[in-house]
């Protein structure tokens, strides 16, 4: 049963954030567990934009932030979010929610803040090539942790071309698989950007592996491998990501957000998800609710291929 109970409307001013209190009576313990679940199960929990609209003089008026509660009587609540990637990246949104609880911890006291407020200055960032449309354009449409994504990387590959019946290594040898992260240049710029920036400061890192290096017994190796050195000609590369014709794998999130750092004064977050990974194909990456140095992982598969990933990461791990 999933029932609305009340959400807000703008009255008198179009600057708002849609904000959703709704009921659930799902399995708490179910709906945070850290085994595999089917992902339409956290889906309610997850707000909608309002519609885009267009003013009177024309311009095009697009929503960027939506939150609902998700109350779980006797249990606990979700808090669930959805902005426009566009606008800001995974740092500047963590540290707005961070931003928020401590608004909220102070009792609305500015003065005693545990974390500042988001700086909102869109000129800080400096455009001498022009490229910003260009790139917010592919944020629309689309790591420290190497050995991790490397790991996964390989399994996901793995388990994919084995429900495909392809792993043959007489075919497409040469054939090209792709990984995409986010690489953060905040401190990487001739011009200084604060840590509260609210914004975009990223670029796409785009690795590229050939098929028989990934699916043979050095995969893991030659993965990581890959990811590293991409990284680092990211460092000195303003290359642009060309059309890539096989599918990618791509990151979202990453362990350097802080995710389970978000605390309203009840504690840290019980599970945290990144939905979005149901439709765009990306894996998730967090920080770890129990301990600082390791990292949660999501995956979003059908059953045949969820079925395969998991007999690939046990087999795989008893290797390693």
């Amino acid at each position: 049963m999933y029932n609305n109970l009340h959400a807000s409307d703008p009255i008198e001013t179009t600057d708002f954030v849609a904000f959703t209190v709704a009921e659930s009576a799902a399995d708490f313990n179910h709906v945070i567990a850290n085994y595999p679940r089917p992902v339409n199960l956290l889906h309610p929990f997850v707000p909608q934009l309002p519609s885009e609209h267009v003013t009177e003089d024309g311009s095009r008026v697009l929503p960027i932030l939506a939150f609902q509660v998700t109350v779980f009587p006797n249990f606990g609540i979700c808090i669930g979010s959805t902005y426009c990637h566009a606008v800001g990246d995974g740092k500047s949104f963590m540290h707005l929610m961070r931003s928020w609880t401590s608004v909220y911890r102070s009792g609305g006291d500015l003065t005693c803040l545990e974390n500042s407020l988001p700086f909102i200055k869109k000129d800080i960032i400096k455009d001498p090539g022009g490229i910003e449309l260009v790139l917010l354009k592919d944020y629309w449409d689309w790591i420290s942790t190497s050995v991790t994504c490397a790991y996964i990387w390989v399994c996901l590959i793995k388990s994919k071309e084995s429900v495909a019946n392809s792993l043959s290594h007489d075919n497409g040898d040469d054939e090209l698989y792709y990984f995409l992260c986010p690489y953060n240049c905040r401190n990487r710029l001739e011009f200084w950007v604060p840590t509260t920036y609210l914004g975009n400061c990223l670029k796409p890192c785009a690795i590229e592996i050939k098929k028989r290096e990934v699916l043979g017994e050095s995969g893991i190796i030659l993965a990581t491998k890959a990811i590293g050195k991409g990284i680092k000609e990211m460092e000195r590369s303003d290359k642009r990501i060309e059309t890539m014709t096989r599918s990618f794998t791509a990151v979202a999130g990453s362990p350097k957000l802080q995710v389970y750092e978000t605390n309203f004064g009840w504690g840290r977050p019980c599970k945290v998800e990144l939905t979005h990974i149901d439709y765009d194909g990306a894996i998730s990456l967090a920080d770890c609710r129990d301990g600082e140095s390791a990292v949660e992982v999501g995956v979003a598969l059908n059953k045949n291929e969820m079925d395969e990933f998991l007999t690939n990461f046990e087999q795989t791990l008893k290797l390693l």
